[in-house]
């Protein structure tokens, strides 16, 4: 759209089918400088100019098109300057009501205003919607200005807000303006609840466009946010706007690299346009990594990379002074005309590559040039322990003029200079670390990152490191190997925490000593002593329990050769009188010669044998009752309620 003469008024490349319009064929050179006029760039047929300020006159509408364009309408439309120019003249915003659409261009201020209440929790100003470039500046009972407000915005685009806590009661004037140009925005002022920042350490995402407010943080503390790019962008920017404060920005992430000799053979005929359409550059771009910090004052700060690959990017906001009532927002564009790079390999967590004894060791082996096995004054001066020297009197602790191994790893294993080498490897940019992997790491010393977590995030930060260091105590003793608080020297077992003593001598400490004052030999021999005297006293009574188990036989058998005279008296009624002899003539006989009845003893074993083996029916020696009927009855076993029976001595017992 031109005024007053289209073909007066354009510029153009040195093309073929551009010549027609290129009074010059100049690149980027413009015929008539005077000229008010506006060109679209934008895909498709979805095209839109706009002049603003104009003056009357007649304004010339062209479209050109690459190939060929069928059925699309042109609109042309006109707005005319506000009412609310000037201060005195704002218009009064209603709570939660959207105001517009608004346009506006260069040099043209719009006021607007909005009674707030006692009470208000929160005010938030919010631009929506529309195109172009706008910004947000806000005052109390007085008409803001670029250089004079209360709170601004600067989020690229036409989408600022302002919001922020406990507004003072009274009347806030709003000034939209823009160095550009922008249209089709609503303006909206509202009350909300109350806005609180929480962030518990876990990285924010960031989309496109999409402002996250409220930021509060105390100084020195780092806040981790992210973005995610499907494809290749045309660019990529992240700002912080708003509040009060100081802080800085840092980005991780890869970008695209190509060769100028490549991009100007892409645009050669026969590569760029193939049948009238644009070709993409292809795939011969590759990646590189970049690690960029914001520019910028106070909170108002921004990075912009370009051609921002395909991937993570990561941002850290460091506050250099407590900030609140921040905003940061990240706003990108895609392009089709380079291929995204393949999947991006996940990055490796840091680890803690070099102990503080690692330090000393690889210290001890490149500076000890005689090989002595000890450092000198000079070999000394060559180390560098937390980017200081040592000094050599403070490092010679024994005083004697050379600096042993233990006294080196006693320096580079204080807590402090522990802590700053731990906490460098695994801090990138001195971006925040989680207390969970700070105390998984191995330490010499002994340390509570919980104490210093001032803002309870479980994240430690540099300046929470910082504080760390000047308090703490080293507890480490180089000159104490096994760590158990005693002195190598003084200790009888110095790679033994469990052991420090040896009293008698005997090569084993007094923790695990059964008697730390008495020599194990000589326990050991008055135990084997015990042990033989009670060995004897078990066998005495194995043997006294064997001679009453013999006695309890002898008894045994002689009741079995009771019971068996008694039967055969029973069988043999008419021989009861010879035998009654003979029993007195046994009582008349030597004991001794009693006992040679061989055939006696047999039938007592034979009748124990019996008793043992047949244990379902009573021996056929016992004796029972017998009954008028003249059937001899038995319980058998005694007490259990079985009763047997038979009808002479000489039949076995059967079950009643």
């Amino acid at each position: 759209i031109t005024s007053p003469d289209p073909f007066n008024s354009f510029f153009g490349w040195e093309e073929e089918w551009f010549g027609d319009f290129d009074d010059f064929g100049t690149i980027g050179e413009f015929v008539d400088v005077d000229a008010n006029s506006d060109w679209s760039s934008g895909p498709g047929n979805e095209e839109q100019v706009s002049l603003y300020d104009v003056e009357p006159g007649i304004y010339y509408v062209t479209a050109y098109t690459y190939l060929k364009a069928n059925d699309f309408t042109i609109v042309a439309s006109m707005s005319f300057e506000p009412l609310n120019i000037e201060p005195e003249d704002a218009i009064e915003l209603n709570p939660g009501i959207p105001y517009g659409p608004i346009s506006g261009y260069d040099g043209l201020s719009q006021f607007f205003k909005i009674n707030v209440n006692d009470g208000t929790e929160r005010l938030e100003i919010d631009l929506n919607d529309g195109f172009g470039e706008a910004s947000l500046f806000v005052k109390l009972a007085d008409s803001p200005s670029p250089s004079d407000f209360t709170h601004r915005s600067n989020s690229p685009g036409a989408g600022d807000k302002i919001g922020f806590n406990d507004p003072t009661p009274g009347t806030w004037y709003i000034l939209v303006s823009t160095e550009m140009v922008f249209g089709d925005v609503t303006i909206t002022a509202s009350f909300t609840d109350r806005y609180v920042w929480e962030y518990d350490g876990t990285p924010i995402q960031l989309f496109n466009g999409e402002e996250v407010s409220g930021i509060k943080a105390p100084a020195g503390e780092s806040l981790n946010f992210f973005v995610e790019l499907s494809q290749v962008g045309e660019y990529l920017m992240i700002q912080t706007f708003g509040g009060v404060g100081d802080l800085r920005m840092n980005i991780d992430g890869n970008v695209m690299i190509f060769s100028f000799d490549d991009f100007f053979e892409i645009f050669e005929e026969d590569e760029f346009m193939k049948e009238g359409e644009r070709q993409a550059l292809g795939s011969d771009f590759e990646s590189e990594k970049v690690m960029e910090e914001s520019s910028g004052e106070n909170t108002e700060q921004i990075i912009y990379l370009d051609l921002p690959s395909n991937g993570q990017f990561d941002i850290t906001l460091t506050a250099l002074e407590a900030i609140s009532d921040v905003t940061i927002v990240a706003n990108w564009a895609y392009t089709d005309m380079i291929d995204p790079i393949g999947e991006p390999a996940t990055p490796n967590e840091p680890v803690v590559e070099e102990t503080c004894r690692d330090m000393a060791e690889i210290a001890m082996k490149e500076n000890d040039k005689n090989g002595d096995g000890v450092l000198n004054a000079a070999e000394l001066k060559a180390i560098f322990v937390n980017q200081q020297t040592p000094n050599f009197a403070q490092t010679d602790l024994n005083a004697d003029g050379e600096i042993e191994y233990s006294e080196l790893l006693q320096i580079t294993c204080s807590c402090s200079n522990e802590l700053e080498l731990t906490f460098n490897q695994l801090s990138t940019f001195d971006r925040e670390v989680s207390i969970e992997r700070l105390t998984s790491q191995i330490y010499e010393n002994e340390y509570n990152f919980f104490d210093i977590d001032s803002n309870s995030n479980l994240q430690i930060s540099r300046s929470e490191i910082d504080i760390l260091v000047l308090l703490c105590e080293t507890t480490f003793d180089a000159f104490d190997g096994d760590g158990d608080g005693v002195p190598d020297v003084s200790d009888a077992f110095p790679n033994d925490p469990d052991e420090t003593k040896d009293t008698d001598g005997d090569g084993v400490g007094d923790n695990a000593d059964l008697a730390p004052s008495v020599a194990n030999d000589i326990i050991y021999s008055a135990g084997a002593i015990l042990a033989i005297g009670l060995l004897a006293m078990l066998v005495l009574v194995l043997r006294n329990s064997r001679t009453k188990e013999q006695d309890v036989v002898w008894e045994s058998e002689k009741q079995y050769n009771l019971a068996e005279q008694m039967l055969n008296m029973q069988e043999n009624p008419a021989t009861a009188p010879m035998q009654d002899v003979e029993m007195r003539d046994l009582n008349t006989q030597d004991l001794g010669k009693q006992y040679e009845n061989k055939d006696n003893f047999a039938d007592s074993e034979n009748l124990f044998e019996q008793l043992i083996s047949q244990t379902n029916s009573p021996p056929e020696q016992l004796l029972g009752m017998i009954d008028t009927n003249g059937v001899e009855s038995i319980e058998y076993p005694v007490a259990s309620g079985i009763f047997w029976q038979r009808q002479s001595p000489d039949q076995g017992w059967l079950r009643k």
